[in-house]
């Protein structure tokens, strides 16, 4: 799951809890995978870059 958004592990309890507080926000915003994961692969890099914006509208 890491790797899909260019993420890199920091241990396993920190990469469990993202991945299902991940799975979590997919389930609840109904998100489609493919986009979230094009949107955000690279993390805040993206978003900074201006990926992300499904997501966005999504949260706010």
């Amino acid at each position: 799951m890491l790797a899909r958004l260019g993420l890199q592990s920091r241990d396993v309890e920190s990469d469990s809890g993202f991945v299902t507080a991940l799975f979590g926000f997919l389930s609840q915003s109904q998100a489609p995978y493919e986009q979230f994961f094009f949107d955000w692969r690279g993390g805040a890099l993206s978003a900074e870059a201006g990926g992300g914006q499904f997501v966005s509208r999504i949260l706010c």
